[in-house]
C-alpha cells in the first residue's frame, strides 16, 4: 500500500457517513458492499482496514493457530478481550 498525502478530503454527513473514493477503495481492497474497521495505532493515527468476508477467511485461523501454538478459539477469545478493553476505555 502506498502512502498517499494527496488523498482527497471527504465530507462526513450529519448521520456520520462518508463516501470512500473509488481510488482508495481499490488500493485498500475494500469491496462494495463490504465492511471496514477503523484501527488506531500507538501514535493516535486512525487507519482503515477492510474486513474480510467469511469465505475469504477459510483456513486463515488454522494457520495462525499453528504458527502461535494456539487454537482458533483461544485467538478469538484474546481478540474479544482486546476489543472489550478498548470499549471499556471509552
Amino acid at each position: 500500500m502506498n502512502a498517499h498525502s494527496d488523498w482527497e478530503t471527504v465530507t462526513v454527513t450529519r448521520d456520520g457517513q462518508v463516501t470512500i473514493p473509488n481510488e482508495i477503495r481499490d488500493e485498500l481492497g475494500i469491496d462494495t458492499p463490504g465492511q471496514i474497521r477503523f484501527v488506531q495505532n500507538k501514535e493516535g493515527e486512525v487507519m482503515i482496514r477492510p474486513v474480510k468476508r467469511p469465505s475469504e477467511l477459510q483456513g486463515e485461523l488454522a494457520s495462525e493457530a499453528n504458527d502461535e501454538q494456539q487454537s482458533a478459539t483461544e485467538l478469538l477469545r484474546e481478540e474479544r478481550k482486546r476489543d472489550k478493553r478498548k470499549s471499556d476505555k471509552k
